[in-house]
């Protein structure tokens, strides 16, 4: 996928997140739950939350565990999204 074009739908996703009531009162892990479980390609199997921070799903067609301990801050939405590029890919 193009860089460019992969960013702008993770965008949308984020800033529809951002959208939805009371979700700025979610914690860091609660924010990255539903982040990652709504980018994460359903026909291409389940999501699970494997331990605190590590999110097992389909990411870019390759099942992947995201390791997100060591995530910027969720509200800091340019470096986040940057971030969320390197690992998915």
């Amino acid at each position: 996928m193009n860089m460019q074009n992969e960013l702008c739908t993770l965008e949308q996703i984020y800033n529809f997140l951002l959208m939805r009531p009371y979700f700025h009162k979610h914690s860091q892990f609660e924010k990255l739950k539903e982040f990652f479980y709504e980018i994460h390609e359903m026909n291409g199997g389940f999501f699970e939350v494997k331990n605190s921070y590590s999110f097992l799903g389909t990411f870019n067609g390759k099942q992947k565990v995201i390791d997100s301990t060591h995530s910027p801050d969720f509200l800091d939405k340019k470096i986040f999204l940057q971030w969320v590029i390197k690992q998915i890919n």
